[in-house]
């Protein structure tokens, strides 16, 4: 059994308002949802497989470790306030450090690489350069972009 990561605020909003806060949830690296409703006093098991597909069920970000963030918890009298809200998806990206999670599909993959290059410090008509090919150029999904210390870059088929 392992303990699950929360965001401090999640546990200072647990510990105040216990009737409102962020579960966390077990999710296989494939994306099958085994729970999304885990407090921050579970545990669970480190070592559970999916019934589906056989693969490890995370708990946590592979990147940052901070748990998946599952249901929205909210007490029975305050259900009728939230009886419109949308039913829980398992989320693409860890909320803490937008890192894609096993399951994301290309598009999201994509997606990454546009916020990691949104993030680096390059010249801006190479950042809409690589934009345009990330959203034009179908084989390009298959590659990596490097970049060199000259500020060219380079595509790296994977």
């Amino acid at each position: 059994m392992s303990n699950i990561d929360f965001p401090a605020q999640d546990i200072v909003q647990y510990r105040n308002k216990p009737d409102r806060y962020f579960h966390a949830a077990a999710v296989c690296r494939r994306g099958h949802e085994q729970t999304s409703t885990l407090a921050p006093a579970d545990r669970y098991p480190s070592d559970e497989k999916c019934p589906t597909c056989g693969a490890r069920v995370l708990v946590g970000c592979a990147s940052c470790g901070i748990r998946i963030r599952g249901r929205f918890h909210i007490e029975p009298y305050m259900g009728d306030k939230h009886s419109l809200d949308k039913p829980w998806e398992c989320p693409t990206f860890c909320d803490r450090c937008g890192a894609a999670h096993p399951w994301a599909t290309r598009e999201d993959r994509i997606f990454e690489l546009e916020n990691i290059l949104d993030e680096e410090e390059i010249d801006e008509a190479d950042r809409v350069f690589l934009h345009d090919q990330l959203s034009l150029n179908p084989w390009i999904q298959l590659g990596v972009i490097v970049g060199s210390d000259h500020g060219d870059f380079d595509l790296v088929r994977v």
